[in-house]
């Protein structure tokens, strides 16, 4: 006997799935976790119809979600926390910092900070509440200045993280 869940297994979509889901909460939404295998198209549903979302994870490894959610911060402007696989610094910082005036936690496992990111992060979000990098790579004297800049930080994870 075949189990229901391997019956529709096969015709299960993701952006189906999220898009049910979004709407059940119609467009009221304030803490979305999309799934590894999201699509650029949920993603764009989330956007257009959760305008209210405080957090936004989307913390597994997905190149194609990292790299255009930094074109939808700007929809989300009571966003507080975000959860991403590797992304650009350069790339979702200013747009945090232009769109986002109450946010305070930026979980980002497994990321590389290299060269001026750190420093850029500072510039960015001052008011940094929380500070996930465990897991990733980050210099030594970027920790001080992340430490000395973030004046708010009360949390920093850098468990794990390889030190270059």
């Amino acid at each position: 006997m075949r189990s229901p869940r391997r019956k529709y297994q096969g015709n299960w979509s993701v952006s189906a799935f999220v898009k049910f889901i979004v709407n059940r909460s119609c467009g009221n939404a304030k803490i979305i976790k999309l799934p590894t295998c999201c699509t650029v198209k949920a993603l764009e549903y989330v956007a257009n119809v959760c305008p209210r979302l405080k957090v936004l994870d989307v913390s597994s490894y997905n190149p194609s979600i990292n790299a255009i959610i930094p074109k939808y911060i700007c929809k989300w402007k009571n966003l507080d926390i975000l959860r991403v696989g590797r992304f650009y610094v350069d790339e979702i910082l200013p747009q945090i910092r232009l769109h986002c005036n109450n946010f305070i936690c930026l979980s980002a496992a497994y990321n590389y900070f290299q060269g001026d990111d750190a420093a850029f992060l500072v510039a960015s979000l001052p008011e940094l509440k929380y500070l996930d990098q465990h897991g990733g790579f980050i210099e030594k004297e970027d920790v001080v200045k992340i430490l000395k800049g973030c004046k708010q930080l009360v949390h920093l994870d850098i468990r794990e993280c390889g030190f270059l």
